[in-house]
């Protein structure tokens, strides 16, 4: 895993908040009824996948770090 410095806790912020985006797009194609469907090769369902921390839920602009 890569190490980064950030000149400010905003900068972080900002890092964490768009690497938490486009996490989530790739949840965009995933029809709801396959939402909990389990296959082999991944640990987690999507939804398991999803279940984040309230401060990064899709529609938050704010992020408490």
């Amino acid at each position: 895993m890569s190490s980064y410095e950030y000149a400010s806790k905003s900068e972080l912020k900002e890092a964490i908040h768009a690497s938490y985006l486009r996490f989530d797009s790739e949840f965009k194609e995933i029809d709801e009824s396959h939402k909990d469907t389990r296959i082999d090769e991944v640990d987690k369902t999507p939804a398991e996948m999803r279940n984040c921390p309230p401060f990064m839920r899709q529609g938050s602009n704010t992020l408490q770090v």
